[in-house]
């Protein structure tokens, strides 16, 4: 208690004196200005009523006025004692009389500031308020922000049903939402309303079953959300013509596959519209490429480690089964992002031309045909050449033969033994990039061995060009070879997330700076 103020009771207090503790902290326990007024009175009330009895009682005994006289007659008459008391019991219930009433009026105060407060808020909201008598299903109250939303005056409201602000197609939703209603208690929904002009708008609308006063009232409350679900609109509208956009470069990179020619042309000009379209690129890409199964029936427990540095790749590759041969290629085109991956479209292209179409079976006769079908697809109208091409490693495989021939452009290719690692190095020059002319450049095939259980590692410069490390360098072939060895033991199945993990503890925060494949070929 301070200042005369209850702040903290017992719970066993509380009960006893039928308050609850909320109530109880408010009174004031002494000094309350009633109390101490209506002591006072009852005091001198209490005062003037034994005198008065004295003095009638000495008049009618026919005794002179005086101490004496008083002695006198309350000796007469043990009921003075009594009577002289009145002033201790008056005063006492005038004290309580002015507790109760100065309490009253505190509460009464109380009252009266919680409405004002909620009177205050109701018309202040934000958000419109009706208050509809669940009985009758009639509004009784409304807020300004109804008000200005339904466009309607106070009068027009009151004592209206709600169904008033449905559109002609949404009456038949009343009963289903009312029933609702009756049920829970409470819905919150989204739907179109109708103004006093006639116009529709969509509301966020909630309604809930609330007591004020010991009476049951619906409060609901409404957000006029017509400018969110107009974004919403244009949203889906911008989400159709994004789509037919797409459907449109669709179709142009379909036709520019079958005119490679007409591919060169036309990239400058649909540039920015096929970076619109990446996400149709990558679907496309990945459709080209072959399926890592398909290589793992016939090489079992292989891997193809591809990430991209965009969402689609300038890095592939390639595998074909022709008559006990087995050729896989992986390249590494000029640039990454689309124009990497339309790159990396043509160079499947000019693979199966050489391979499927052609029949060659030559690692380094295939590279030679590639070079010279980039070269005439790349040729311009003026007679420059345009610098643009891949880095490949292609490998032939006969199983029987435990045989492997290896061409590479640019790309080394990696045999692993029992002993350790061989790198076999191809040509120092790419496909289609080199300054050289086609008679100059030359691709050669080498040819080598290989026992039960050896592998063959192909991979473009994106993993071991990556910066990196403590010291931000790049891994380089030093350090991709010591992560070779080391998948020796790794679980087969496995080595590919080996290699995916490595590449990001080494990468850290550094970005990815070109695309990545690894391949790894078990060989039987």
């Amino acid at each position: 208690m301070e200042n005369g103020r209850v702040h903290i009771q017992s719970p066993g207090y509380s009960k006893k004196a039928s308050f609850e503790p909320n109530i109880l902290r408010k009174l004031k326990i002494w000094f309350n200005k009633d109390s101490i007024r209506y002591a006072i009175l009852g005091a001198l009330f209490g005062l003037m009523f034994p005198l008065v009895v004295v003095v009638l009682d000495i008049y009618i005994k026919g005794l002179s006025f005086g101490f004496q006289s008083v002695i006198e007659v309350q000796k007469s008459d043990y009921h003075h004692w009594i009577i002289d008391t009145a002033p201790i019991f008056l005063g006492l219930m005038a004290y309580i009389a002015g507790y109760k009433s100065d309490n009253l009026r505190e509460l009464y105060n109380e009252v009266v500031q919680s409405n004002e407060r909620y009177l205050k808020l109701f018309e202040q909201s934000t958000e419109g308020i009706l208050l509809v008598d669940p009985k009758t299903g009639l509004i009784f109250d409304v807020n300004s922000k109804a008000l200005e939303i339904y466009g309607y005056e106070r009068d027009e409201i009151i004592g209206q049903p709600t169904y008033i602000f449905l559109p002609k197609h949404k009456k038949d939703d009343y009963k289903q939402l009312r029933d609702i209603l009756k049920k829970e208690g409470k819905f919150l929904i989204e739907t179109e309303r109708l103004k006093k002009d006639g116009s529709l708008f969509w509301a966020e609308i909630s309604i809930g079953l609330v007591e004020k006063k010991e009476r049951k009232i619906y409060q609901t409350c409404i957000r006029d959300i017509s400018a969110r679900k107009e974004l919403e609109k244009e949203k889906e509208r911008q989400l159709k013509a994004q789509k037919e956009l797409t459907a449109l470069l669709e179709r142009k990179v379909k036709k520019r596959t079958e005119d490679l020619s007409a591919v060169n042309e036309q990239l400058s000009k649909q540039h920015e519209e096929l970076t619109d379209s990446i996400t149709y690129a990558k679907r496309l890409q990945n459709a080209i490429l072959p399926k890592v199964e398909i290589i793992q029936e016939s090489f079992p427990g292989s891997f193809i480690y591809y990430l991209p540095k965009d969402i689609v790749s300038g890095d592939f590759y390639w595998y074909h089964e022709w008559k006990g041969n087995y050729i896989i290629a992986i390249a590494d085109c000029t640039g990454h992002g689309v124009p990497g991956a339309f790159m990396s479209i043509l160079g499947t292209e000019m693979l199966n031309k050489a391979i499927i179409e052609e029949g060659l079976m030559d690692p380094g006769r295939i590279l030679q045909r590639i070079d010279v079908h980039l070269a005439r697809a790349f040729k311009s109208d003026n007679g420059s050449d345009i610098k643009d091409g891949m880095d490949m490693s292609l490998c032939v495989i006969n199983k029987e033969k435990k045989e492997v021939k290896y061409a590479g452009a640019a790309l080394p290719l990696i045999h692993g033994t029992k002993e350790g690692l061989n790198i076999y190095r191809g040509s120092r020059f790419g496909i289609g990039v080199s300054g050289l002319s086609l008679e100059l450049k030359n691709y050669n095939t080498q040819t080598f061995t290989y026992s039960e259980g050896e592998g063959l590692f192909f991979f473009s410069d994106g993993y071991i060009d990556q910066f990196g490390g403590q010291k931000g360098k790049k891994l380089m072939i030093r350090g991709f070879k010591e992560l070779l060895l080391s998948l020796k033991d790794v679980e087969k199945g496995k080595q590919q997330d080996y290699l995916h993990q490595h590449f990001m503890n080494w990468k850290g925060d550094y970005q990815q700076i070109d695309d990545v494949v690894v391949a790894g070929i078990c060989l039987d």
